[in-house]
């Protein structure tokens, strides 16, 4: 039942909740507001890291979608 839900390998579930803890981590030491180079240096590393590691691990075949996704 669970796997209807959380559709997707389990890395990219496992690097969601790494990127959104660091996120976390930012605001609640409200790096933004004293140290703003240091906060977009992880920001983009971050996202970098994120796009990266999905585009190069994808498997062909692997199911990211609900519905098929059909060739025209």
């Amino acid at each position: 039942m669970l796997r209807e839900i959380f559709i997707g390998p389990l890395r990219h579930w496992l690097l969601l909740i790494g990127a959104l803890g660091t996120l976390w981590w930012m605001g609640a030491t409200q790096l933004h507001t004293h140290n703003f180079k240091l906060f977009l240096i992880i920001l983009f590393g971050l996202a970098i890291a994120v796009v990266a590691t999905v585009v190069f691990n994808h498997n062909k075949g692997e199911r990211i979608t609900r519905e098929t996704l059909e060739d025209d």
